[in-house]
């Protein structure tokens, strides 16, 4: 269906092991992609109450309504989308 996966999830082409590094995600300027560590996130801290738009393994963009501070979306995907992302201070584990 999607390559959004719930963790831990055997499917996922991330694997079930915790994440082993992160990478604060800045989408004022443009969309965000992974620089220091894989080419995929597997999960995402937000810091900061907002909607974050997500490109998914599968190259389908998904928008996570009104996700609230502290969360941390147990999801992978290789983009954070500037546009519609209104979340703030997150932070994609690997």
């Amino acid at each position: 269906m999607s390559a959004i996966y719930a963790y831990p999830n055997p499917q996922s082409p991330l694997g079930t092991t915790p994440a082993v590094g992160g990478e604060a995600v800045d989408v004022s300027a443009a969309d965000w992609v992974p620089t220091t560590g894989p080419s995929a996130f597997r999960s995402l801290y937000v810091g900061g109450t907002g909607d974050v738009v997500i490109k998914g393994l599968d190259s389908n963009t998904y928008t996570l309504k009104g996700v609230p501070a502290g969360a941390e979306l147990h999801v992978s995907g290789s983009t954070i989308v500037k546009t519609g992302t209104t979340a703030t201070n997150m932070v994609a584990l690997y």
